[in-house]
């Protein structure tokens, strides 16, 4: 058995009203990765590529995220005061049996 880790990005917007919706991640392909320290790198690397750029804040992180257990190995949500839209940025281990054929 093999892990992998899934990192996944979820970007959520609101309308005037206040209320979320999720904006279409539009044909992207997972990002799969090999090594938790890896995806744990590219994780942190978009965060502060949000904040010092895009001028996103933490709003929860991964310390007391209340989705990080089980099978999800980080996570963090992000929001944009400016314009209100939230990112949730998620690492989730995946156990895969190697196949012989």
């Amino acid at each position: 058995m093999r892990n992998y880790y899934y990192l996944e990005v979820k970007q959520y917007s609101c309308t005037i009203g206040d209320h979320e919706y999720e904006i279409s991640e539009g044909k992207k392909l997972p990002k799969i990765y090999r090594y938790l320290k890896t995806a744990l790198f590219e994780a942190n690397s978009l965060i502060a590529y949000l904040e010092t750029d895009l001028k996103y804040e933490i709003e929860t992180p991964n310390e007391v995220h209340p989705e990080c257990k089980d099978n999800c190995k980080f996570a963090v949500t992000l929001r944009n005061k400016r314009n209100k839209v939230r990112k949730e940025i998620r690492i989730y281990a995946m156990h895969i049996n190697n196949l012989k054929v």
